[in-house]
């Protein structure tokens, strides 16, 4: 059967069209090209030239639709399928991918003022990503954001910014190289600690463990001196700035022979220490100062309903998308650049190979 358009310009563009719906073409049945007496499908549209394919409509530019194969399939030295939109670059519906990428450089590229790359899925995952190195690689371009996680806009709303998980006991779930900035609070889950890590003169790591307390304190150090049985200790600017300096503790050493050592008197900017039994010596001291945080409220053993505990997904591992294969074409719309495109397509597919070895038996 002939088709039903068929126009080769090498000069410019194969086939050019405008309205509503730029280019609509509806693939033909044609006779089996293996000659096994059986039908192929054909092709709707199929444009060689400086552009092979160009639609321009008022909504969509071109669509593609396939039943088995992709809707639209692009190959190219360069970019395979790329899309510019003033809202959505590419856009992609099937029923197990919706967009699939292969190339040596980027698999798929997205670029746009606004996102890139939107993943919007009803009911599991927008983006999931699989990689031999990195999955998922975000990249803020030194002043920008590298991965942003957001869940909801009002205080009600619950959910998770963003989970890292490790599910390999000597893994580590976060890595985070530089400073790590936290706007809210940060809890330790049951059965774990906080750590500093520090590092030895062998090279070997060692963990120091953080001190824990029921109440949010801010504590202070110094030294200090007693002469002829009296001190008078000021509070740091800064620390009396950001502490409740109306009730604190005050612990103190003496470094030197002594009766002993009280505080005799505290106020909002220092406190006085005296040495007991009215004593006379001249002996310096260590002191330690704490008190509570001055500008958020720390309830005693806060009570705190953690988040539901995560499970690890039974969802299987994602495989690489392997190369789709193209439908058999009708010689009588294959130009010569296209036939020679499916050729060296078609042998590079192992899957197809082995298509042919069971046919030959």
């Amino acid at each position: 059967m002939p088709p039903g358009l068929k126009v080769v310009n090498t000069d410019d563009v194969g086939v050019s069209g405008s309205g509503t719906t730029g280019v609509v073409g509806t693939g033909i049945s044609g006779s089996d090209p293996t000659g096994g007496g059986g039908s192929a499908a054909g092709i709707g549209v199929a444009g060689t030239g400086w552009t092979g394919v160009s639609g321009q409509g008022d909504f969509f530019g071109v669509i593609g639709g396939g039943n088995s194969g992709p809707g639209v399939f692009g190959t190219s030295t360069g970019i395979g399928v790329s899309g510019l939109g003033g809202n959505t670059g590419v856009s992609g519906l099937g029923g197990n991918t919706g967009v699939s990428g292969t190339g040596t450089a980027a698999g798929v590229l997205g670029s746009s003022p606004a996102a890139g790359i939107v993943g919007v899925s009803q009911g599991d995952t927008g983006v999931y990503g699989v990689g031999d190195k990195i999955g998922v690689e975000g990249d803020g371009k030194g002043s920008g954001i590298g991965v942003l996680g957001m869940v909801g806009g009002g205080p009600k709303d619950a959910g998770t910014g963003v989970v890292a998980a490790n599910w390999n006991d000597d893994g580590w779930g976060l890595q985070v190289h530089g400073g790590c900035s936290i706007t809210g609070d940060f809890f330790v889950g049951d059965d774990f600690n906080k750590y500093a890590l520090i590092r030895l003169r062998n090279g070997e790591h060692r963990a120091l463990y953080c001190m824990e307390s029921p109440e949010c304190w801010f504590e202070d150090f110094g030294r200090a001196r007693l002469v002829r049985g009296a001190a008078r200790v000021r509070l740091d600017r800064i620390f009396a700035e950001v502490v409740r300096t109306g009730d604190y503790h005050v612990f103190l050493s003496p470094e030197g022979l002594s009766h002993g050592l009280y505080v005799s008197r505290r106020t909002r900017n220092g406190f006085e220490v005296r040495e007991q039994h009215q004593g006379k010596s001249t002996v310096p001291f260590s002191y330690r100062i704490v008190a509570r945080r001055k500008d958020v409220e720390g309830p005693r053993f806060k009570r705190v309903t953690p988040p539901p505990p995560l499970k690890r997904p039974r969802r299987a591992k994602a495989k690489r998308p392997e190369a789709p294969m193209l439908p058999q074409i009708p010689k009588s719309v294959q130009p010569p650049q296209l036939q020679a495109l499916l050729k060296r397509v078609q042998s590079a597919n192992p899957a197809q190979r082995k298509l042919r070895r069971r046919g030959s038996r």
